[in-house]
């Protein structure tokens, strides 16, 4: 893996803080890049008991990123108004793969963050990193936030991210609690920090 190209998903399946995570994105949205495990550790802080575990899988190109921005940047397309046929041009999707990043674009009511390209089934990371050097969001996806106190089991249901019986059970906590709020939802099964997040975009 480039680690250069971490997201938020893939932090969190490496074990990584959200300190540590917001340390390298902070980093890279100065326009730096990473070129060696001795930069990343420097970056994030790092334990070096996790360097140890994860750092013989890092991979980086051949040439050395630039370390600012330099020159003319390259303008980037909207994920959620991309074509077939757009991403398609990129190297390792064919038609398949871009039709079924547009289905998902429209089962989730357009990209809120490109980390979600990840749970395109059939995306491998090298393929997300690609999409990422090429597309962008500009096009703020179209969702309507639901109040999490309010919202009936048929309305919950619709998330993306939830199934029938999770929308039960939160339901069932809140007739428990009165009014339930994030932190409550940690204590339902399954419930974990990436879940929340993505919940984040449907409900308030």
């Amino acid at each position: 893996m480039n680690p250069n190209f971490i997201s938020d998903t893939r932090g969190y399946f490496l074990s990584l803080s959200t300190t540590e995570i917001d340390r390298l994105h902070s980093f890279r949205k100065k326009g730096k890049w990473i070129n060696s495990a001795k930069d990343f550790q420097r970056v994030t802080g790092v334990s070096n008991k996790w360097m140890n575990l994860y750092a013989p899988y890092f991979k980086f190109p051949n040439y050395k990123y630039p370390s600012t921005k330099k020159g003319i940047p390259v303008k980037k397309n909207d994920l959620n108004t991309a074509s077939v046929a757009e991403l398609d041009f990129i190297k390792g999707i064919g038609k398949v793969l871009a039709n079924r990043i547009i289905k998902y674009r429209q089962r989730i009511n357009g990209y809120s963050t490109l980390d979600q390209l990840e749970e395109v089934y059939g995306l491998d990371a090298h393929v997300v990193e690609a999409i990422k050097e090429q597309f962008t969001i500009v096009q703020k996806s179209k969702i309507k936030k639901l109040d999490m106190n309010r919202a009936s089991l048929f309305q919950l249901v619709e998330i993306p991210y939830l199934s029938k019986s999770e929308a039960r059970r939160m339901i069932s906590l809140r007739t428990e609690k009165g009014k339930i709020s994030w932190d409550h939802l940690k204590a339902i099964k399954g419930f974990d920090s990436l879940k929340i997040k993505r919940l984040t975009l449907y409900l308030f």
